[in-house]
């Protein structure tokens, strides 16, 4: 499952903020073009990186995955997103989600650990 597909510190130490949060869903926003919830199958390894995408490719994930956030449940206008991802995801889906927090926004991965392992009880 996904839950356990990614094995990074960082990885353990977003999710285990991101439950702390109370939120209704997770997703695992995939460079493949997925939105994963926490209990679905994992992915076959791939070895895509968003960033190093053509604008085009980065805009199609940004349109496939507001769709598959959609399509399982998500109301875009009215939900409330917390995005825990790089800053890349965050510019490509703003214009799609109404209601974002960002908390970690423009911060480096060293000072998003530091404010996660801060934050976590």
């Amino acid at each position: 499952m996904i839950k356990t597909f990614y094995e990074s510190v960082y990885f353990r130490m977003t999710l285990q903020y991101a439950e702390q949060q109370g939120a209704d869903m997770i997703f695992v926003l995939s460079s493949s073009g997925h939105a994963y919830l926490l209990l679905e199958p994992a992915p076959q390894p791939y070895d895509i990186q968003l960033s190093k995408q053509s604008k085009a490719k980065q805009n199609e994930w940004a349109n496939i995955v507001a769709e598959e956030l959609k399509a399982k449940g998500c109301d875009l206008v009215n939900d409330t997103f917390i995005f825990l991802t790089g800053n890349l995801e965050y510019n490509l889906l703003r214009d799609k989600i109404t209601n974002i927090e960002f908390p970690v926004q423009g911060m480096p991965i060293g000072k998003r650990m530091q404010h996660f392992k801060s934050q976590i009880v």
